[in-house]
């Protein structure tokens, strides 16, 4: 099998040649963010909401890399083309770059910038017929701090959570913050359905504005289905008739468990159902995807 090739700071190249020096800031001091897109037939689907979501997490992370947007769009079709990959997940990351004596915010040096892309997870669609299981990790989202809005490369909370959720045998973990409301999973975001309302955290809770669960809300309201966004309690999900989780590579995914207690009967309900297929259709709608 090729070995994959990567960009890298405007170079495409192998990954075994690709590399960071030790004094980068990213490297460091986990001074950094990343996004995660999938591509559909080669077209990456709201590609414009990712890059945005970059730019705006660089900002607020004193990263300059406002003028490189059309040569990090430029890089992903690179990318997907000369790993000859038309159905993949991509992921962009940005360094703070090597510059300054200790830990130096916002960033004195020239970002890093690489562009990988991979297969999807094998199995995924049969996996979303069935559904995930989750626990509820101990490991807490602070709803008051910044970087808690921001993608970063600083990511070892999640792993942690991601890491109690294996060790119970769930496919995800779902995390609390600091007031003990329900906030996200640690990749993802999420949704459930009561008495025909569709349930999802606020920003204010500590979440990623992830653009998979924006694109959820859009179709969700353009049905004139209602939508709560708000501060939600544990048990609020534990009761749910049915629950999902979203982001770029599993899309809509149903919830079917959490701590080993069926959501509803068990089984992906209706509403997600539907939203699946809305989402599906608004892919193909987007990419041209058939």
């Amino acid at each position: 099998m090729p070995s994959p090739i990567v960009y890298l700071n405007g170079r495409y190249m192998s990954i075994e040649r690709a590399s960071l020096p030790i004094t980068d800031q990213g490297v460091l001091y986990g001074h950094g963010v990343f996004d995660t897109m999938r591509a559909y037939d080669g077209v990456v689907f709201r590609l414009g909401d990712h890059l945005d979501r970059l730019i705006a997490n660089t900002d607020s992370f004193g990263i300059a890399i406002r003028g490189q947007r059309e040569a990090i769009a430029g890089a992903i079709a690179g990318v997907l083309s000369r790993n000859r990959l038309r159905e993949a997940r991509i992921r962009v990351t940005v360094t703070a770059g090597s510059g300054g004596d200790g830990p130096v915010f916002p960033a004195k040096g020239s970002p890093n910038v690489f562009v990988t892309c991979a297969e999807l997870p094998p199995g995924l669609e049969k996996v979303a017929r069935s559904g995930y299981t989750a626990i509820f990790a101990s490991v807490r989202r602070s709803s008051t701090s910044r970087a808690a809005r921001v993608k970063a490369t600083s990511y070892v909370e999640h792993l942690m959570a991601r890491a109690e959720a294996r060790e119970s045998g769930a496919d995800e973990a779902l995390l609390l913050n600091e007031q003990g409301d329900v906030a996200e999973g640690a990749t993802s975001n999420i949704f459930f359905v009561r008495r025909g309302t569709l349930y999802t955290p606020s920003l204010g809770c500590g979440i990623l504005p992830g653009v998979t669960r924006k694109t959820v809300l859009e179709l969700a309201r353009s049905t004139e289905r209602r939508v709560h966004e708000g501060k939600l309690l544990r048990w609020a999900l534990l009761l749910a008739e049915e629950a999902f989780l979203t982001n770029a590579v599993i899309e809509v995914m149903p919830l079917v468990e959490v701590d080993g207690r069926p959501i509803g009967g068990g089984n992906p309900g209706p509403v997600t159902r539907e939203l699946q297929k809305a989402y599906t259709r608004q892919v193909r709608e987007e990419t041209g995807r058939r």
